[in-house]
């Protein structure tokens, strides 16, 4: 048992910060099922089920015993059947069961299970791993009871030989070698790895001043210290960079020394002991910036219009709105002082919105306001566009409600903003309507700051009830989308892009001013990120406008005097760089020059998967989107055998790419002309410093919530995944898409086909901004 929590608690912390299921849980339910690892085969601690179409490589034939009530049932192979004296019929078979390449990831898909499940979703969000236990073992057979002892049973045994594990005091001995650390390198002029810049202790290492340790190690050359921040990104960087099974828990334990052993030992740094000292921090220093340099190449293109500076920050993706709001609900928390700002952008935003069971948006923002927060917010201006009576658009979020809402608050303000682009419909027989707004911004950022840490949010998830189950909502009816969650560098630069719309806005009442940040809420963290976005051209059309009196033309934007394209160029530049895999997830895909650029990307790579809503359920929108995707799919023909198409069995809203497991960009903008010319979007691109932590845990999350159990692991080649896309099972929420398999009403909105030719009317629905 000892050996057992030893080998496999640092699998089970990975995959709990993966997934939010407790390790204690994971490690127990694993315990069980496979006798404390005795039987796990391929990792597969949870008898975890495959089928026989799955790649080879993720599945295996394994021995297994069935109780079933027919004698005739298939498997595989069937060793034998005999008749129980309850009239059912006991086999011994051999069937499928999932292959894993690590035990990481079969702790992943296991936790992502229970993630996934309604049942255990009130359990998982109540913070005691006991009730969640409590609550699993009552959804097993009538042996629950029994189940649940023994499950609390092997919970508590774990827990004590895990803090027992933490106590440790003993210094591992490598062969009687001495513990003392090798001499003093020359000083590196101070750390470089960007997990380790401006860490004094670290500082200090690297001069030969003190040394990492387990406790009880010789003070001998310099002193030694054991525990704290330092050793934790020293943990981090052993773990994420160079993929050692450490905990990052600030403790220089026994696994922490075997991994600073084996480093070593690999470097030739003598003596190869459990000690880091200036060689070993200097080594480090050596090869984690090379990460650096190559995010760098990805993100640091020139971009067109507005982006935030390339930082080292700190990015964590959800991709639900339950994990999204209840971190959003935590920041509110904080907010307890005037010095206290929240600051909302939204297509629409709704207050009644339940953050945490119990707790809504509006009373969290209530709150934060009363007691003393400033809260500013930005909601869109949906236009009703009335053509001789017929709404030539669906009218989308009003937003006057919330707007009025906002401006009832203490400290509270906002604008209904139409400072976007303007246009004279084409059209024979149309009067004189003078400009008509046909822009809209459609940025969903959220920033709190409560006086000393900034958070921001940016993606595709709107304040709205319908992307989350609280409040008694079915899973089938919740949107699928992303939201990123930022600190450091980052967040200023989603806080200073909302703070240029508002100061800027001809709305903004007088002295509601957003301030500038103090230096010290920017921090940092282990992803390079860069924020990117979309703002119509100022100067073409009628311009901005109208706002505030006559409908008079506006000046353009301060910060985007030409518009902004920077979003695009990002991700083209991307797809331009990729040469193994892109994924793709989106809710228009009919933006035909997106089409042109994948087709021109396809020599460069193995697989292309991209998920999309169901085409009539954009259609509402757009009316041609069944034509106007088949023209961008075209374009993808020559190389359909590279190519998975797939539409969500729930509505797909997320707007997220990743490339080669290496860059991920998340944000607001669809793959249609608004969302890279002509509409206000705002994104986050980024990739890891430290390996692929999170760039590839977002893939592996999304992959899980689409394909289910199939899910391959989230350490398998993406690329190798391609058949399971073309051919996904059942049970998977993505079918695969057929372009043909519908087509558009008419060719343009009825009501007004006779005023607009086709690719007029595609104009006004989808306009550009070349």
């Amino acid at each position: 048992m000892v050996h057992f929590v030893r080998a496999y608690r640092p699998y089970a912390l990975a995959a709990e910060r993966v997934t939010s299921v407790p390790a204690t849980v994971l490690l127990a339910q694993a315990a069980l099922a496979s006798g404390w690892g005795t039987r796990a085969p391929g990792f597969n601690f949870f008898g975890i089920r495959a089928l026989g179409t799955e790649p080879a490589e993720i599945r295996q034939l394994l021995e297994a015993r069935r109780v079933l009530l027919r004698p005739d049932a298939s498997f595989p192979d069937v060793v034998s059947v005999s008749r129980r004296p309850d009239g059912r019929y006991a086999y011994v078979v051999r069937d499928w069961f999932r292959r894993f390449g690590s035990p990481a990831d079969a702790f992943i898909a296991h936790g992502a299970t229970l993630l996934r499940s309604p049942r255990y979703r009130a359990a998982l969000g109540g913070g005691d791993p006991y009730a969640l236990a409590r609550t699993i073992a009552a959804g097993t057979p009538a042996a629950a009871a029994s189940y649940s002892q023994a499950l609390t049973e092997a919970m508590r045994a774990i827990d004590g030989v895990s803090a027992g594990h933490d106590r440790r005091k003993a210094v591992i001995d490598l062969g009687g070698r001495p513990h003392y650390e090798e001499a003093a390198a020359k000083p590196p002029g101070g750390p470089q790895c960007p997990s380790f810049v401006g860490d004094p202790t670290l500082d200090a290492v690297a001069r030969g001043k003190i040394r990492l340790a387990a406790r009880g190690t010789r003070p001998y050359p310099a002193p030694v210290v054991s525990e704290g921040p330092a050793v934790a990104k020293v943990q981090g960087v052993l773990r994420d960079v160079f993929g050692y099974a450490v905990e990052t828990n600030g403790q220089f334990g026994p696994m922490t020394g075997r991994a600073v052993a084996d480093f070593k030992a690999k470097r030739r740094i003598s003596p190869a002991d459990p000690v880091v000292g200036p060689k070993t921090i200097a080594a480090l220093n050596r090869e984690c910036p090379r990460q650096t340099t190559t995010i760098d190449d990805w993100l640091g293109t020139p971009l067109t219009g507005w982006a935030s500076p390339l930082t080292t920050s700190s990015v964590r993706v959800h991709t639900s709105g339950t994990s999204a709001f209840d971190s959003l609900a935590a920041a509110l928390a904080r907010c307890t002082s005037s010095e206290a700002r929240v600051v909302i952008s939204g297509w629409d935003f709704y207050d009644n919105t339940l953050l945490r069971p119990g707790l809504s948006v509006g009373a969290a923002i209530t709150g934060a306001a009363t007691r003393g927060a400033t809260v500013r917010a930005l909601l869109a201006h949906t236009p009703v566009i009335d053509i001789l009576g017929h709404h030539l658009r669906g009218p989308g979020p009003d937003n006057t409600y919330q707007v009025a809402w906002f401006n009832k608050l203490p400290n509270g303000r906002a604008i209904h903003d139409k400072l976007v682009l303007h246009h004279v419909l084409p059209g024979r027989l149309l009067p004189a309507m003078g400009p008509v707004q046909l822009g809209m911004h459609h940025q969903k950022a959220w920033v709190v700051y409560d006086g000393a840490r900034l958070v921001a949010w940016i993606g595709g998830i709107d304040i709205n009830p319908n992307r989350t189950t609280e409040g008694g909502r079915a899973v089938d009816s919740v949107l699928h989308d992303v939201q990123a969650e930022l600190e450091g560098p980052a967040a200023v630069g989603v806080y200073e892009l909302l703070r240029a719309r508002w100061n800027t806005h001809p709305d903004s009442p007088p002295g509601s001013q957003l301030p500038a940040l103090r230096p010290s809420s920017q921090g940092s963290g282990t992803q390079r990120a860069r924020i990117v976005t979309t703002f119509g051209d100022p100067t073409r059309f009628a311009g901005l406008g109208p706002s505030g009196t006559a409908g008079r033309r506006l000046p353009p934007y301060p910060f985007a005097p030409s518009g902004s394209k920077s979003y695009r160029d990002l991700v083209f530049h991307c797809l331009a760089k990729a040469r193994t895999f892109v994924y793709l997830e989106d809710q228009y895909l009919v933006d035909e020059e997106v089409g042109r650029r994948l087709a021109a990307a396809m020599p460069n790579l193995k697989a292309l998967i991209i998920v999309v809503a169901h085409t009539d359920a954009v259609n509402g929108e757009l009316h041609q989107a069944w034509e106007r995707r088949r023209r961008v799919l075209g374009h993808l023909a020559p190389f359909a055998d590279k190519v998975a198409v797939l539409t969500g069995k729930r509505f797909i809203h997320s707007k997220t790419w990743i490339f080669d497991d290496t860059v991920a960009v998340v944000g607001s903008a669809n793959v249609n002309r608004r969302g890279y010319q002509h509409d206000s979007e705002a994104g986050v691109a980024f990739g890891d410093l430290a390996g692929y932590a999170e760039v590839r845990a977002l893939r592996g999350r999304l992959w899980s919530e689409l394909l289910g159990p199939a899910a391959p692991p989230v350490s398998a080649p993406a690329e190798r995944s391609l058949a399971l896309w073309k051919r996904p099972p059942a049970s998977a929420g993505v079918v695969p898409y057929d372009p043909n398999a519908g087509k558009d009403a008419a060719p343009v909105d009825t009501r007004v086909s006779w005023l607009f030719s086709k690719e007029e009317f595609w104009d006004i629905v989808d306009p550009g901004c070349p």
